[in-house]
């Protein structure tokens, strides 16, 4: 939601890709279920009223006495101490259109900031600190309506949160209960950043002993739902930790757009019919989730349940998966990176994350066909993932989706070596083992995949004429290929810059097929109608260096930053378009900050009015062999959205490349150059 964990460039993929390979640049001479326990099983009760931390001296508390059982008590740990401040008022207000009820607590520990960036909300009482409130129907989270006043609380402390889900469980007991965490999420290196502390965020380590206290202190065995209204925390590691704690788990593997959850509607469907387990309330958030999105016309979403008393099993699956693979190794490295460079992967092309979908991997290992124990322990993994898998709801853009990942770095480099104390699936299972062998594996691995010598159909081309470059791999270990076409920058012929990357498909690949399946004498063929890609807003053009997302989507990025022209902060940003017929319709503005913590952290920002974009132009120098980012023209928001849109380019000279990635990442090129005659294309503005 809210692009809550912590992405994602998909052009950083790209970028190293051409940095490995700007040798051949300077060659050239450019002049470019568990449900409710069972009806004879007695429902747990809490063992005791839990303390209430003392309010701050600053607000009156108004914490009844403990009520009546109610079917739910739903707890929201509402982190807005940060950039998601908005959209934290606004799924408060969302809450609030239902309320509470004698039926149903809808009780929520609620952080908010002050703060001078553009993104900080006055609304509301412009409230700094905790405060907690029992959301009643249409009404406000003010200063008149709440509980208490607890001041300022770092929510990223195990114990604020077991504190609050223990205090809320004792003074308003239920037959249910939902605890849900809304904020930003970093899959396994936690949830609920709170920038006044610091970026502290609670770490799966400070989860499990938080909800261990909560247990403890209430007598809950276990919670009925634990949810994450947050980026990417569909993750194994997640529900290992939270396993022995909760009945149920939602997320979401991948990123949440800022509107998170529809929690007016799945609220309301609690409201109409309570007596309702957490094997219905899951579907029915998961339902309203995927609704409001196709409603949006938003292909990237993706949510889904899982039964948390099968985790156990799944992970001892992966864990005889982890070994097999690692006898395997020594033989089995090159099918094992093809299944990894193909996997599908959650916030795409940001190594920080290295999300990839479990289901996907286990399916890929199967098809791989290596030796029968691998199979088998893939083919098993995959069938318990859609045992334990109760719900789940995909966007177009998620067809493959399990609805879970895993950590899988593809390079060494790009581990994270605190994973091992970070992630309770590193003590239980050989996974992080199977990794260091991966990564061993491939160390010092040849770049076996070639190109042969281009062929290029002409040396001058005018607008729409199709300019051909062709060539033969060499080699059965390519897992990627990919085109590049550049142009000399007007103002430094000695200045190539990059105005789009994308994959190339082998023969005979078709729409939905899984990956690239490249052989050893394939034909390679960049087709290039003289064209580049553009933004406007109505008025005004600007170039657009463009990449995919992932092999196969329609969704592209144009990398940049974005400036408020009311404060003049600048924040690096990635845009996404849905493409199709020449034409980009946009879907999303991820922002990219770390608020204080180590772990890169996005959100989903609103363009507005006024405010500005300047696209990231991929720079190299042909005769130093330097590469740079430079800005490129800046572009006004107006009420008018961007548009992408493909145009020719304007006469000048430009190269065109042709890339073979293997499985260990090592890239082989080649590169053509070509003059285009077109005095009547757009004219590329020079680098400021």
């Amino acid at each position: 939601m809210h692009a809550r964990f912590s992405l994602y460039y998909s052009l950083r993929r790209f970028g190293s890709m051409l940095r490995l390979s700007v040798f051949v640049l300077v060659a050239f001479s450019l002049s470019g279920c568990l449900g409710s326990a069972p009806a004879n099983e007695p429902t747990t009760t809490p063992k005791r009223p839990t303390a209430t931390p003392k309010p701050a001296a600053n607000g009156p508390t108004a914490t009844p006495a403990p009520a009546a059982p109610a079917e739910w008590t739903v707890l929201v740990y509402l982190d807005g101490d940060n950039d998601l401040e908005t959209e934290a008022l606004a799924d408060y207000a969302e809450m609030a259109t239902v309320g509470s009820s004698a039926a149903v607590n809808i009780v929520v520990q609620f952080d908010r900031i002050s703060s001078n960036e553009d993104w900080d909300d006055s609304s509301n009482g412009d409230w700094r600190g905790v405060k907690r409130f029992r959301v009643e129907r249409n009404k406000k989270p003010v200063k008149g309506n709440q509980l208490a006043d607890l001041g300022e609380l770092d929510m990223g402390s195990p114990r604020t949160l077991a504190d609050f889900a223990s205090w809320g469980i004792a003074t308003y007991p239920a037959r249910h209960y939902a605890l849900i965490f809304w904020d930003h999420g970093a899959s396994w290196p936690g949830v609920a950043s709170d920038d006044t502390s610091d970026g502290d965020m609670l770490t799966l380590p400070e989860l499990a002993k938080a909800l261990a206290d909560v247990q403890k202190r209430t007598g809950v065995s276990k919670l009925d739902l634990i949810g994450f209204d947050a980026c990417l925390m569909s993750q194994l590691d997640v529900f290992q930790a939270i396993a022995p704690f909760g009945k149920i788990a939602i997320g979401s593997a991948d990123l949440e757009p800022g509107e998170g959850w529809a929690w007016n509607a799945w609220l309301r469907e609690l409201a109409n019919q309570p007596p309702q387990d957490a094997a219905v309330l899951a579907p029915s958030i998961i339902k309203s989730f995927t609704a409001f999105y196709k409603k949006e016309k938003d292909p990237s979403v993706t949510l889904a349940a899982f039964d948390l008393a099968k985790i156990n099993a799944l992970a001892g699956q992966l864990d005889t998966l982890a070994s097999a693979l690692i006898h395997a190794m020594p033989t089995a490295y090159k099918s094992i990176g093809k299944a990894r460079a193909h996997a599908a992967e959650y916030a795409e092309g940001d190594t920080d994350i290295s999300a990839i979908d479990l289901g996907h991997l286990a399916d890929s290992l199967v098809t791989a066909k290596l030796d029968p124990q691998v199979t088998s322990a893939a083919r098993t993994l995959s069938q318990m993932l859609k045992d334990a898998r109760i719900a789940a709801g995909f966007g177009a853009d998620q067809q493959t989706s399990s609805g879970m990942s895993v950590y899988f770095p593809w390079k060494k480099k790009n581990y994270d070596s605190s994973y091992l104390a970070g992630s309770p699936l590193t003590a239980k299972t050989r996974w992080d083992e199977f990794l260091q062998a991966f990564y061993k594996g491939g160390k010092g691995t040849p770049t076996r995949a070639q190109l042969a010598p281009p062929q290029l159909s002409q040396l001058e081309a005018s607008a729409h004429t199709l300019v051909t470059l062709s060539s033969t791999i060499a080699g059965d270990d390519t897992a990627d290929v990919y085109y590049f076409v550049g142009a000399a920058d007007p103002a430094n012929p000695e200045i190539v810059r990059i105005l789009s990357m994308d994959y190339l498909y082998p023969p005979g690949a078709q729409p939905g097929d899984p990956g690239p399946s490249w052989k050893d004498g394939d034909a390679v063929e960049l087709r290039w109608p003289a064209t580049s890609w553009y933004l406007s807003n109505g008025k005004a053009v600007v170039l657009a260096p463009l990449a995919p997302s992932d092999y196969g989507s329609t969704i592209y990025s144009v990398e940049g930053t974005y400036t408020s022209a009311k404060t003049g902060t600048s924040t690096p940003v990635s845009i996404e378009f849905a493409v199709e017929q020449g034409r980009g319709v946009l879907q999303h503005m991820w922002a990219f900050d770390k608020g204080g913590s180590n772990n890169p952290r996005p959100r989903e920002l609103s363009p507005r009015a006024g405010d500005t974009f300047t696209p990231d132009i991929e720079t190299y120098n042909t005769q130093s062999g330097d590469d740079s980012t430079l800005a490129g023209q800046p572009i006004v928001f107006t009420s008018t959205p961007l548009v992408l849109f493909e145009s020719p380019v304007p006469a000048g000279d430009y190269v065109l490349g042709l890339m073979v990635e293997d499985v260990a990442g090592e890239i082989s090129d080649q590169y053509a150059d070509v003059v285009v005659t077109n005095p009547n294309g757009a004219i590329l503005p020079p680098a400021p």
